[in-house]
Parts: structure tokens; sequence; C-alpha cells
């Protein structure tokens, strides 16, 4: 593997956008072009205005072309027991081009990540893992948990029209 691992810039911001949309693509294949570009101008305006403070994204490059991103997401929340720093981390967006899969581009950046939360003072990152993804997260010291709280959620959009892809 000769790559170039590297923190993103907003010079990447272009480039970022349209690899989220790969990643959501393949994600949600049901996705309409007008959702696409709906969610690709969100993409960027959100990377453009986080960047750099909530939100830190690591790029392998090859041949000067990025080909796998890893999203960490920093969280500032009043400490608990459980998150004693009041620092959390979410990662999302792991994605590697098909063609460079299988390279250990999207290990090396979760390490990177995993690295920045370090620094950072993270009391832990957390990350929903897809089954192609799980060994990987295991392999690099990720554990399943179960919380003594059950999940839930309330859909704000449910009924505003707004049109949203069904998960694979």
């Amino acid at each position: 593997m000769t790559a170039i691992f590297r923190e993103a810039s907003l010079d990447d911001a272009d480039c970022l956008t349209r690899l989220r949309m790969d990643f959501l693509k393949e994600d949600y294949p049901d996705l309409s072009e007008a959702e696409i570009l709906r969610l690709s101008e969100n993409v960027l305006s959100y990377i453009r205005a986080n960047l750099g403070d909530s939100l830190r994204i690591f790029v392998a490059e090859k041949d000067a072309e990025i080909v796998s991103t890893v999203f960490l997401l920093l969280e500032k929340k009043p400490a608990n027991p459980s998150f004693p720093t009041g620092l959390t981390g979410t990662i999302l967006n792991v994605y590697t081009k098909p063609e460079c899969r299988g390279q250990g581009f999207a290990s090396a950046l979760v390490e990177r990540a995993i690295q920045a939360g370090r620094t950072s003072n993270l009391s832990y990152i957390d990350l929903h893992a897809t089954e192609a993804g799980y060994p990987i997260y295991r392999k690099l010291g990720f554990t399943d948990y179960q919380s003594r709280c059950v999940p839930m959620r309330l859909d704000l959009l449910a009924d505003t029209g707004i049109p949203r892809g069904e998960s694979k």
C-alpha cells in the first residue's frame, strides 16, 4: 500500500462531499437524484462549517486522489461517569472506493481517528459497524456494548414529506 495519509482541509470539501455521496448511494441504493443533490448541498455546507472544529476527517490518497475517508465527530456535553471528560466522539463515513478496498486504508485511517481522539481527551469513541467493517473495528479495540438505557428516537421529519432512502 503506497499512500499518503493526512487530515483533510477545506480544499478537500468538494471531493469529500462526492465520496460521502458515494458512501450513501451504497448504503441507500434507492436514493433519487433529487435526494442526492439535496444531501450533497447539506453535506458540503456542513463540512465547510465544521471541519477543523467539531469535525475532523482523515483521508488516504493514492496517486494524488483521495480514495478513503474516516469522519470523526467531536461532541462536548456535561460530564458524567460514562464520559468524565465531557468529550466524546463518533466515527462515521468509513469509506474506501471499491477498487481500493482490502488494502488497509480504512484500518489506517480509523487508527488515526483513534489517536486524534486520545489527544483530544475524548472519553470514548462510538460507531455503528456494518457487517463488512465489524472485524476491522474489533481488531482495533472496539467492543460491543449494552447500555442500561434503551436507545430511542423521535423522527421530527416523519410528517414533513421530506423523502428518505431506506437503509439496506
